[in-house]
């Protein structure tokens, strides 16, 4: 029980932080339905569980070799500064909710798994969860309670972001979802910021 608590809990500690899928995910739901939020966070999730068959296979080891670490920062600065300019331009857009433009479930969960594919994203997965994961490989039922504990801990994040969405889509303010798209593209910019320093480390 031990495993399943200790990834639970680094999996809410890591999941309440704003990161580029809970942007996706606040984001998909103001300008959408709440209940993108979630189909966005599930998108997530799920290269979640891939990854965790792929660490326990040691295939996910590969994203610790200097190279291919610094290739995958640079496309993820490149890529977190496209969207962030974005959301940041269009953040007007949403000022005139009647007309807004809905987007499919299933493009949500895209923009989820996509999020966390992102090279940074993935880099990030392998230097936090992936701590948490390497030292109990060697034992299978350790390994499987340390994953349910990291899923279950994730899964309560994102009722925390969907209740958040939901509070906001109640409040019908546009000028709330205008500011949360500045915001998240500020967001994002900073993360982008916060790599090419690591980058640089690395170089």
């Amino acid at each position: 029980m031990s495993h399943f608590i200790a990834g639970m809990l680094m999996s809410m500690g890591l999941g309440l932080g704003l990161g580029i899928g809970s942007i996706m995910a606040i984001r998909n739901g103001t300008n959408n339905s709440p209940i993108h939020t979630l189909v966005t966070l599930v998108g997530c999730n799920i290269i979640d569980i891939t990854m965790m068959f792929l660490y326990y296979f040691g295939l996910a080891t590969v994203f610790s070799i200097t190279q291919i670490q610094i290739a995958m920062y640079i496309v993820g600065i490149i890529l977190l500064s496209k969207i962030a300019i974005k959301n940041i331009r269009n953040a007007k857009q949403v000022l005139d909710i009647t007309n807004k433009k809905k987007q499919s479930l299933w493009k949500s969960a895209l923009d989820g798994a996509g999020s966390a594919l992102f090279p940074s994203s993935l880099i990030w997965w392998v230097s936090t969860v992936g701590t948490v994961l390497v030292s109990r490989t060697s034992h299978l039922p350790h390994f499987i309670l340390a994953c349910a504990g990291i899923l279950f801990g994730f899964q309560l994040c994102n009722i925390v972001y969907f209740i958040i969405v939901v509070l906001i889509d109640k409040l019908s303010s546009s000028k709330i979802i205008y500011w949360l798209n500045i915001l998240s593209g500020c967001i994002l910019l900073y993360i982008a910021f916060t790599f090419i320093k690591q980058l640089l480390v690395i170089l």
